[in-house]
């Protein structure tokens, strides 16, 4: 029995010590996790380039397609900062706004003690709140900075890349690294395609509502909403919540503000469980209590950078765990139809055929 449980014990310790690592290190880590993630969505931007204008060379599409990617993303970072900085900037009167509504409902409701921000929140503080609010503002920007750097090195050394994995092929073991490593990678370009295709759906069309409706900093929040919709399920159910609170500082009355709420949540129910699912059919295959679970777990390894990665890590991991048979209960529990890699070996065998 103490043989047989030693085995276990060693397996525990070993992932604790693994998530130990991953959480002292994650300033560093998770930018280059993403920096990984961007380069797989480059190569397939660059692959579907090269289809469409067959004339052009493959390294000018490649170093066009980096420069766009990364310029977006350092767009959209001091876009997404800026706003959210400016956002804060209001959390005073925001309170306030609040502070009087919540008063104007206990007197409607004749509650003898009125009701307040203060008394719902407890002995929280707004003020440290707003301060780790910027706080975590900064370390996305310097972390996005790292990322767009590892990705210059990792877009630069892509021969050495290649010609590294063309030695380990040359081994009957390397071989099967490497057909995981094209699962793991075709996992997670389907990932970001979906995500990025139904992002864009919610964010446009959230845009369009909150633009009728007349809020400030429309395109703001818009690109706030696209950026949420990579964090599966709660992403932009939370995200909803804020543009409908500034309405409320913005206009008189309720109605803006939730008809803003209802319209970006009718959104995203359309998308979430019409289009969605249509996409994820064929090309994704993880249970959605794995992904809660994923984005619970990597959040707290390494914050909201780990809410953002959850689904890619953990496809990642599925297709590795898969390979050993000691662990591929694991990948089966992660996987929503119990068959990890059933779809990719298709596609492989499809390939070797043609």
């Amino acid at each position: 029995m103490v043989a047989a449980a030693l085995p276990a014990a060693l397996n525990v310790t070993g992932v604790a010590a693994a998530f130990a690592l991953l959480y002292a290190f994650r300033s560093v880590l998770w930018p280059f996790a993403l920096a990984l993630v961007l380069a797989i969505l480059i190569n397939a931007l660059v692959r579907t380039l090269v289809r469409m204008w067959a004339g052009a060379g493959r390294l000018t599409v490649f170093i066009l397609a980096g420069a766009v990617v990364g310029v977006l993303v350092l767009l959209s970072t001091f876009l997404v900062a800026a706003g959210a900085a400016e956002m804060v900037g209001q959390t005073s009167g925001l309170a306030q706004r609040l502070d009087e509504l919540l008063a104007l409902a206990s007197r409607r409701a004749q509650l003898e003690a009125p009701l307040s921000l203060r008394s719902l929140a407890g002995s929280a503080n707004l003020t440290a709140l707003v301060g780790s609010i910027l706080a975590g503002l900064q370390n996305a920007v310097s972390g996005m900075l790292l990322t767009l750097l590892f990705l210059t090195f990792i877009l630069v050394s892509r021969h050495l890349i290649e010609a590294k994995l063309r030695i380990i092929a040359a081994s009957g073991r390397g071989a099967r690294m490497l057909a995981v490593l094209d699962r793991t990678v075709r996992g997670v370009e389907s990932y970001v395609w979906i995500q990025t295709v139904t992002g864009l759906m919610i964010a446009v069309s959230s845009g369009l509502v909150m633009l009728i409706a007349g809020l400030e900093n429309a395109a703001f929040w818009a690109l706030a909403l696209f950026l949420l919709s990579f964090i599966p399920v709660l992403g932009v159910a939370i995200g909803s919540v804020a543009p409908a609170l500034f309405a409320l500082l913005q206009f008189p009355t309720l109605w803006p503000a939730v008809s803003i709420f209802l319209g970006i949540q009718t959104v995203s129910f359309v998308v979430g469980n019409l289009v969605l699912p249509r996409m994820q059919a064929r090309s994704q295959n993880i249970d959605p209590s794995a992904s809660l679970l994923a984005i619970g777990v990597w959040s707290i390894v390494w914050g909201i950078p780990g809410a953002f990665l959850a689904v890619p890590l953990t496809l990642a991991l599925m297709f590795q765990l898969a390979q050993f048979d000691s662990l591929r209960w694991l990948a089966i529990l992660i996987s929503n139809d119990g068959r990890p890699l059933s779809e990719h070996d298709a596609t492989n065998e499809g390939r070797e055929r043609s």
